[in-house]
């Protein structure tokens, strides 16, 4: 909102700055020995098709319907941590 952004660039800006982040730590985890293969190989599949799967529907969504989807899906996430 500060920088005037919509919501599907401001979104999709999000997700190239986590990016860059998931790779450095990926790379910190592997030199430490700390990665299951057989779980990334599913995480990352799901992950691939998540992707797709969102860019696609970013395309479709209405702003009004992004908004109230980011709402629920940030409420539900901080339930279950706080369970």
């Amino acid at each position: 909102m500060l920088l005037g952004l919509d919501n599907r660039h401001a979104q999709a800006t999000a997700i190239a700055i986590m990016v860059p982040i998931s790779i450095a730590s990926g790379f910190v985890y592997y030199t430490s020995g700390n990665i299951d293969w057989f779980v990334a190989l599913f995480v990352g599949i799901g992950s691939i098709l998540g992707g797709v799967i969102g860019a696609l529907l970013l395309k479709k969504l209405n702003n009004l319907a992004l908004q109230y989807t980011f709402v629920l899906v940030v409420l539900g996430a901080g339930i279950k941590m706080l369970m």
